[in-house]
């Protein structure tokens, strides 16, 4: 049994849950081997690297950007504005605010 790992290992090892590998093993993405007394899920060693050194594959790079350039800039005056979160949302989502007030003392 040293060459098997059991679920909650396996689980634990590639930072997936549980179901996850359950539903894996239905897709037959990594296949699970039937302990003989217990019948419990265990997955070979060797498999879980294997799966494990895919996500961890360096060759693979992210080709999407969710970035999109503006046509215009975009000013923005704030009134009422509290403690300033809706203007730090707004300067991250690429809008500049130009002036914020608050009367609220």
């Amino acid at each position: 049994m040293n060459e098997y790992m059991s679920l909650s290992e396996a689980s634990e090892y590639i930072g997936k849950s549980k179901e996850t590998l359950r539903r894996w093993d239905k897709e037959g993405k990594l296949l699970a081997v039937r302990e003989p007394m217990s019948n419990y899920r265990v997955y070979r060693k060797s498999d879980v690297d294997t799966l494990f050194a895919d996500f961890l594959d360096s060759s693979i790079q992210e080709t999407t950007s969710n970035y999109v350039e503006p046509y215009n800039e975009y000013i923005v005056l704030e009134f009422f504005v509290g403690a300033g979160g809706l203007a730090v949302g707004m300067e991250k989502a690429g809008l500049k605010c130009v002036a914020l007030n608050e009367i609220d003392k």
